[in-house]
């Protein structure tokens, strides 16, 4: 691969870390992560940064551990421990292990919820999308999703991790590919806060509508769902616990013109790597 296009690559993470964090989750996680491997960190984290919290899980579950503690090291608090609320213990603890010890104390209380509040039996294994998505998106975020979780919605945030909605899968099944999801949008829904406890939740009026409840962090970040069906096992004592428009960006027509130029880059890019090419050591 050209020098000159892989400080194309790196100038367009280091620039539009947002624009480029869209294109990316349009690829296969194994590709991203093959490709995330050879980029300085200061260029991948602010990309990491704007990325859905359930696809950075996945691309980190196929990373070295201390590559993916570097990833993360740069990000607030709570997003990493909503990055890391999507791994299993064992990763999850493995990843808390390298990274610095303020950092890893936070990340742990910010994880930890008391028995009894909705926090500590939701489950951020639900299907997300960010609200610069097409329906065709969407439906893929469906069909990687983890077969083991389901509710009847998917839910919209936008790059702050900000609730913007929620779909029924029903809606996307007919329409348009190419539609913006945001059409399908109302007002956010009400949502929970993991440290509500669930006595309190269980009296919320939208569960006469939805099987699933969104779960907002202190800071207002969507982190998961409270399942009805967890809710009702919880309230028994019998559960386990559950492990802006793209329109008006002006960059919007440039990603719409060059998206699938940047992902045969990002594509090419991800070869090279694999084939350990001198040319991206000396980028590092």
């Amino acid at each position: 691969m050209p020098q000159r296009s892989v400080s194309l690559a790196l100038a367009f993470l280091k620039t539009r870390p947002q624009a480029a964090a869209g294109v990316l989750e349009q690829y296969d996680s194994h590709n991203v992560a093959a490709f995330l491997t050879g980029i300085p960190f200061s260029h991948a984290t602010p990309v990491i940064r704007h990325m859905l919290p359930t696809f950075t899980a996945r691309v980190c579950t196929l990373l070295e551990t201390e590559r993916a503690a570097g990833l993360l090291m740069g990000l607030d608090a709570n997003l990493i421990a909503t990055v890391l609320r999507c791994l299993d213990n064992e990763q999850q603890q493995a990843v808390l292990d390298e990274l610095p010890t303020k950092t890893r104390t936070v990340c742990s209380l910010l994880l930890s919820y008391a028995d009894d509040t909705v926090g500590a039996w939701m489950t951020p294994h639900v299907v997300t999308v960010s609200d610069d998505s097409e329906v065709r998106h969407a439906l893929r975020a469906i069909r990687n999703a983890e077969s083991g979780v389901h509710t009847d919605y998917i839910f919209v945030v936008d790059r702050e991790l900000a609730l913007k909605g929620r779909i029924h899968y029903s809606s996307l099944l007919r329409a348009d590919a190419e539609i913006s999801i945001d059409v399908f949008l109302t007002d956010p829904p009400p949502a929970l806060s993991g440290r509500t406890s669930i006595a309190r939740a269980a009296g919320h009026d939208d569960w006469k509508s939805y099987d699933a409840m969104p779960v907002l962090n202190r800071k207002g970040q969507f982190i998961g769902a409270l399942r009805h069906v967890e809710l009702r096992k919880t309230l028994a004592g019998t559960v386990k616990k559950v492990e802006r428009s793209p329109a008006d960006d002006p960059f919007f027509g440039f990603c719409e013109t060059y998206g699938q130029t940047l992902l045969a880059l990002f594509h090419a890019a991800a070869d090279m790597l694999d084939s350990g090419s001198a040319q991206m050591r000396n980028v590092r």
